[in-house]
């Protein structure tokens, strides 16, 4: 069984690395096959606790809303449970130039290429990350609580995840499982996009009957798109920099300036921003890279959104539309999600007004190339 599943796993994930990376992603992939849990064994057994009980409960009531009422392909999914004793299963490491916000690529058969390089050993990823480093690379190194085998084999639930807040358990089942249903080849931003909006969505349409919790969840995703705001509007300006015909050592004083400047933006709207809940990351952790990876699981999703809307919120039709966007050539499908991304309204005007009500204009210098989305040139010159 162990040699079975080891080839499996080395068709599954090589592809232009080192056998040893090979062997690090068959080897954990195996630990979690082996130290399952049924979930109806749990469930049943007398020595489950009552919060793991309720929480693997949570976890089969969300299956089957996913599988009736999101048309997610839950069936057999999830039915059993592995404690890792860690924070994350898995850490991703995502690398990108200097000077340039596009990230580096690694491929392999089956998922295609993708933006991030993922191991299940902390040191390792970190190891990578070193060396990568070395060439001259930004990294971001940063902990997965769960992935999906796209089908290859039965993901299970695992404890870096089941004792989140529900909404939260919920938003990352539908999320994985929307791998599962869709996956196209070479298209992260099109993937994980397309995962984030259903994750949210489905927790929204969970949360119905929840006024409470549904009120909760939109509070913590309301701080976290006002942080999101201000990062698109950091992309914007680095990318006006990076693209503009200007020597090296300018673009690196001017990047080096903007994130001077998005830090201090930070500290001025840290009480809008979650009193503290950025803190770190901001000061520690942003960088060229981190900025590269969240485009790519947030990119399009206000475009499936729209797509959404545009289709009465019917999910037979919604996974029509996108079953028709994955026949398309890569050149065509971004065309239609440019498309699509016109459609929204645009609030950049309200935006504005809401952000100097905020401390009555005190943040206006610091937040302004991130709030107002400042001519390229102005910057960049």
């Amino acid at each position: 069984m162990r040699r079975q599943i080891g080839l499996a796993l080395l068709v599954l994930l090589s592809g232009c690395s080192t056998l040893g990376y090979y062997g690090q992603a068959a080897g954990g992939q195996l630990a979690l096959m082996l130290n399952r849990q049924s979930v109806p064994k749990l469930l049943q057994a007398d020595g489950t606790s009552p919060e793991l009980r309720q929480r693997l409960q949570l976890s089969q009531a969300l299956l089957d809303f996913a599988s009736v009422r999101l048309q997610l392909p839950a069936e057999g999914r999830y039915q059993s449970y592995v404690v890792t004793g860690r924070s994350a299963v898995v850490w991703n490491v995502v690398a990108a130039p200097e000077l340039s916000l596009a990230p580096l690529t690694w491929c392999y058969p089956v998922v295609g290429c993708v933006p991030y390089r993922g191991f299940f050993s902390e040191r390792r990823a970190r190891r990578e990350a070193s060396l990568l480093m070395r060439s001259g690379y930004v990294v971001h190194v940063g902990g997965v609580p769960a992935y999906s085998t796209l089908g290859w084999f039965r993901d299970p639930l695992l404890d870096t995840f089941i004792r989140w807040p529900a909404a939260d358990v919920a938003n990352l089942l539908f999320h994985e499982l929307a791998h599962s249903r869709v996956w196209v080849d070479d298209d992260a931003n099109f993937n994980e996009s397309l995962a984030s909006f259903v994750g949210d969505q489905g927790a929204r349409q969970w949360l119905q009957s929840q006024p409470e919790a549904l009120a909760a969840y939109v509070a913590g995703l309301t701080i976290e798109r006002r942080f999101s705001s201000l990062l698109d509007g950091l992309h914007e300006q680095l990318q006006a920099i990076y693209s503009a015909s200007a020597s090296d050592d300018r673009k690196r004083r001017q990047a080096a300036d903007l994130y001077a400047r998005f830090r201090a933006c930070h500290v001025s709207r840290r009480q809008q921003l979650g009193q503290g809940r950025y803190d770190t990351f901001v000061s520690e952790r942003l960088n060229n890279a981190y900025l590269a990876s969240r485009r790519t699981y947030d990119q399009f999703m206000p475009a499936f959104a729209a797509l959404f809307d545009e289709v009465g919120a019917d999910w037979t039709a919604f996974w029509r539309a996108v079953e028709h966007l994955t026949g398309l050539d890569a050149e065509k499908r971004l065309a239609r999600l440019q498309q699509l991304l016109e459609l929204l309204p645009d609030t950049s005007g309200q935006q504005q007004i809401t952000n100097q009500g905020d401390h009555e204009h005190a943040d206006e210098v610091e937040c302004q190339p991130f709030t107002r989305h400042a001519a390229s040139g102005e910057l960049a010159g």
